[in-house]
Protein backbone atom coordinates (compact mmCIF):
# COMPACT_ATOMS: atom_id res chain seq x y z
CA UNK A 1 0.00 0.00 0.00
CA UNK A 2 1.40 3.38 -0.97
CA UNK A 3 0.63 6.29 1.30
CA UNK A 4 1.01 9.74 -0.19
CA UNK A 5 2.19 12.32 2.31
CA UNK A 6 1.80 15.97 1.42
CA UNK A 7 3.80 18.02 1.84
CA UNK A 8 6.55 15.49 1.21
CA UNK A 9 8.91 15.36 4.22
CA UNK A 10 12.53 16.39 3.76
CA UNK A 11 14.91 13.50 3.25
CA UNK A 12 17.48 13.19 6.02
CA UNK A 13 21.08 13.80 5.04
CA UNK A 14 23.03 10.58 5.52
CA UNK A 15 26.75 10.31 4.87
CA UNK A 16 27.05 6.63 3.94
CA UNK A 17 30.84 6.89 4.24
CA UNK A 18 30.42 7.54 7.99
CA UNK A 19 26.89 6.34 8.80
CA UNK A 20 24.61 3.39 8.15
CA UNK A 21 20.87 2.85 8.37
CA UNK A 22 19.38 0.17 10.63
CA UNK A 23 15.76 -0.76 9.98
CA UNK A 24 13.41 -3.28 11.57
CA UNK A 25 9.97 -4.21 10.26
CA UNK A 26 7.23 -6.19 11.98
CA UNK A 27 5.31 -7.05 8.82
CA UNK A 28 1.64 -6.47 8.20
CA UNK A 29 -0.74 -6.72 11.16
CA UNK A 30 -4.53 -6.84 10.99
CA UNK A 31 -5.14 -4.05 13.52
CA UNK A 32 -3.56 -1.20 15.44
CA UNK A 33 -1.83 -1.61 18.78
CA UNK A 34 1.33 -3.29 17.47
CA UNK A 35 4.74 -1.72 17.63
CA UNK A 36 8.43 -2.46 17.19
CA UNK A 37 11.37 -0.45 18.49
CA UNK A 38 15.14 -0.51 18.58
CA UNK A 39 15.79 -0.12 22.31
CA UNK A 40 19.58 -0.46 22.45
CA UNK A 41 22.61 -0.69 20.19
CA UNK A 42 25.75 -2.31 21.57
CA UNK A 43 29.12 -2.46 19.84
CA UNK A 44 31.30 -5.40 20.85
CA UNK A 45 34.67 -6.40 19.46
CA UNK A 46 33.04 -8.82 17.00
CA UNK A 47 29.61 -7.40 16.16
CA UNK A 48 26.96 -4.71 16.49
CA UNK A 49 24.04 -5.98 18.59
CA UNK A 50 20.67 -4.35 17.90
CA UNK A 51 18.21 -5.04 20.73
CA UNK A 52 14.61 -5.00 19.56
CA UNK A 53 11.36 -4.89 21.50
CA UNK A 54 7.99 -5.84 20.01
CA UNK A 55 4.62 -4.78 21.39
CA UNK A 56 1.27 -6.48 20.84
CA UNK A 57 -2.12 -5.25 22.00
CA UNK A 58 -3.69 -7.05 24.97
CA UNK A 59 -6.11 -9.79 23.77
CA UNK A 60 -9.34 -8.05 24.85
CA UNK A 61 -8.27 -4.46 24.11
CA UNK A 62 -10.04 -2.01 21.85
CA UNK A 63 -7.96 -1.19 18.79
CA UNK A 64 -8.28 0.34 15.38
CA UNK A 65 -9.42 -2.14 12.74
CA UNK A 66 -6.99 -1.18 10.03
CA UNK A 67 -3.96 -2.93 8.61
CA UNK A 68 -0.71 -1.61 10.06
CA UNK A 69 2.96 -2.21 9.28
CA UNK A 70 5.06 -1.22 12.31
CA UNK A 71 8.70 -0.27 11.71
CA UNK A 72 11.60 1.64 13.26
CA UNK A 73 14.53 3.14 11.34
CA UNK A 74 17.64 4.74 12.85
CA UNK A 75 20.94 6.10 11.57
CA UNK A 76 24.09 5.00 13.42
CA UNK A 77 27.84 5.35 13.03
CA UNK A 78 29.18 3.11 10.26
CA UNK A 79 31.02 -0.05 11.32
CA UNK A 80 32.47 -2.88 9.27
CA UNK A 81 31.27 -5.41 11.86
CA UNK A 82 28.36 -7.82 11.32
CA UNK A 83 24.98 -6.69 12.66
CA UNK A 84 22.99 -9.07 14.88
CA UNK A 85 19.39 -8.48 15.95
CA UNK A 86 18.22 -9.71 19.38
CA UNK A 87 14.68 -9.81 20.71
CA UNK A 88 13.24 -11.76 23.60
Amino acid sequence: MNVLRLPRPELPEIDFEKEMVVAIFMGERSSGGYGIEIINIIKTEKQIVIKVEEEEPPPESLRTMVFTQPYHIVVIKRYSLPVVFQHP
